[in-house]
């Protein structure tokens, strides 16, 4: 859909770089772009009070619900090659009937977990991603999503001819609880294995396409105590 009620100023500096800013609204909710660059490095800053509105307006994702959302990034331009590098935050949001996550939750018996996504939907406080977009796949460097009852982290790949996934992560039930542990000093990160681990968590894989993908969850690691769960990787390398 096209964004709408465009109101776009161009200016140029004494070097004559082009800086440009665009207000507008997609869907009926306004968007904030900036821009600054020429045609071999771009940068831009894209911000919006009304996150979920703008994906669903997007047709990116329809389970997000409320939020802000700003986007920092830079596009990088060589010959017929282009790279998209961004930095995304999006904060104080819901997810909402997400059938791929669902299909997570479900493979980790986080069934109490799974009734609140199909109802009221998790509340999340912030989430932070560093991608990078090029015309074959999207890679997703650090993600990780946080809120008082669940934490989740994610890095991987996705080919965009196909979307055919890689991607691996951890889910962190009462993530709070397990951030007042981690800064226990010393001890706290032994319990929970890290900022992006947990006392209890589950490590998940989504491979194959996402339209009918192929999720698993590591059944030795999951909902085991940060400590053992690092005895149980070491023990597994030393094995190999």
């Amino acid at each position: 859909p096209p964004i709408k009620n465009v109101n776009l100023k161009i200016e140029k500096n004494t070097i004559s770089i082009p800086k440009i800013k665009l207000v507008g609204v997609v869907d009926e909710c306004p968007i904030h772009i900036n821009s600054v660059g020429n045609d071999r490095v771009r940068q831009f800053l894209f911000e919006s009070k009304k996150a979920g509105c703008v994906l669903k307006g997007l047709d990116i994702t329809e389970s997000v619900v409320g939020g802000g959302i700003t986007i920092v990034g830079e596009i990088l331009s060589s010959g017929d090659q282009e790279k998209t590098l961004s930095e995304i935050s999006i904060t104080d949001f819901g997810l909402k009937d997400t059938p791929l996550f669902t299909q997570i939750l479900n493979s980790a018996s986080l069934i109490g977990l799974i009734d609140t996504l199909r109802g009221k939907g998790i509340q999340f406080e912030q989430l932070n991603a560093k991608t990078i977009f090029t015309k074959d796949k999207i890679e997703i460097l650090d993600a990780l999503a946080k809120g008082n009852s669940l934490g989740v982290s994610a890095s991987g790949t996705i080919m965009r001819h196909n979307k055919e996934a890689e991607i691996n992560g951890m889910i962190v039930p009462a993530y709070r609880l397990n951030e007042w542990i981690n800064m226990i000093p010393v001890l706290g990160k032994i319990i929970t294995g890290g900022q992006k681990e947990g006392f209890f968590a589950v490590e998940y894989s989504i491979t194959q396409s996402l339209e009918a993908p192929e999720i698993s969850v590591d059944e030795i690691n999951s909902l085991t105590p940060g400590i053992l769960r690092t005895f149980v990787k070491k023990t597994r390398k030393s094995l190999q």
